[in-house]
């Protein structure tokens, strides 16, 4: 489709002492425009928790929340 193999890069982040990443923006430029995302997460016991919501004015905004655990 029109999102097929986006990538959403947002550099390297530092996790802290409580494993949080802190929140981290991007700007993606995709075929319908561009987004602005913002990522945040971390580690919460024993998983792992990210969380993307990206807006746009001229493509479908959209949010991901992402839970890996073990």
């Amino acid at each position: 489709g029109a999102c097929g193999n986006m990538s959403i890069p947002f550099g390297q982040v530092t996790i802290d002492n409580t494993g949080s990443f802190g929140t981290a923006t991007s700007t993606i430029t995709q075929g319908c425009g561009t987004y602005s995302a913002v990522g945040s997460g971390g580690f919460f016991g024993r998983e792992l928790r990210l969380s993307i919501n990206a807006t746009s004015r001229t493509c479908f905004n959209f949010n991901m929340t992402t839970t890996l655990s073990h």
